[in-house]
């Protein structure tokens, strides 16, 4: 039988359920990720969905509702180690203010020479985002939960690239991304952070949000 709990963070922690779901038992485990979604970029998913010559590369672009910035990558995890960590969560990110999140333009991410996918990354030039990523991930061991210790580089990604890519496509891809006047994605101010569950389809991922930890010195809904 399926047990479920319900954790949430912050007295002004808004979530339309009433908090986070979680299953227990291994049975019921998720893929799971905790990042920061950003609701106001779709002009620019749409810009380049509309957009001829990058319709003949092989880039399945995100979903406007999928938009995010991935901070700590848990992976199969199952519901009673998420309860543990959940806590950890809320009292790490209370202690930080909120902060403003730039991006660059649109690029071939991680380099030009061997692209995965199309994104923009974060402008983080005080750190305070690699600060919040710290903050989780010492959560995430206090939690005794293993994290992905990968050199960190925090972006938001547009469109996974499907291979083969051709270099001919590559070099489209590259000047198309450089050349276009896209539409700028402009900053905002990052008030929590969010729990997602990823759901894996044969056209790609379904990410659903469930839960909020807010940050301290949030001034109303992102």
């Amino acid at each position: 039988m399926d047990t479920e709990a319900t954790k949430e963070c912050g007295a002004d922690a808004e979530q339309d359920d009433g908090g986070v779901t979680l299953h227990t038992g291994s049975e019921h485990s998720i893929r799971a990720f905790i990042g920061i979604r950003v609701s106001h970029a779709g002009h620019l998913v749409e810009a380049l969905l509309d957009d001829r010559e990058l319709q003949q590369t092989p880039v399945r672009w995100s979903m406007t509702e999928n938009l995010h910035v991935t901070l700590a990558f848990l992976g199969e995890v199952e519901g009673e180690a998420l309860r543990r960590l959940w806590p950890e969560v809320c009292a790490a990110v209370k202690r930080l203010r909120s902060f403003p999140v730039g991006f660059t333009t649109p690029k071939l991410f991680p380099s030009p020479e061997n692209p995965r996918i199309v994104a923009l990354e974060v402008d983080d030039q005080r750190g305070q985002l690699m600060g919040l990523r710290r903050a989780l991930m010492q959560a995430c061991q206090q939690a005794g939960m293993p994290v992905d210790e990968r050199s960190f580089r925090p972006h938001m990604s547009l469109g996974r690239i499907r291979p083969p890519l051709l270099r001919g496509q590559v070099a489209t891809l590259a000047l198309a991304l450089q050349e276009r006047g896209w539409p700028v994605v402009e900053p905002f101010l990052a008030q929590h952070v969010s729990l997602f569950r990823s759901d894996l389809f044969p056209d790609g991922a379904r990410y659903v949000e469930l839960g909020r930890a807010a940050l301290a010195g949030r001034a109303g809904r992102a």
